[in-house]
């Protein structure tokens, strides 16, 4: 989900899910 989201709102997942970014 987050993966989805990041694209719009990558800095707000980063605070949900960093581990799928970081």
């Amino acid at each position: 989900m987050c993966e989805i989201i990041l694209r719009f709102i990558r800095n707000n997942c980063s605070l949900i899910t960093p581990s799928l970014f970081v």
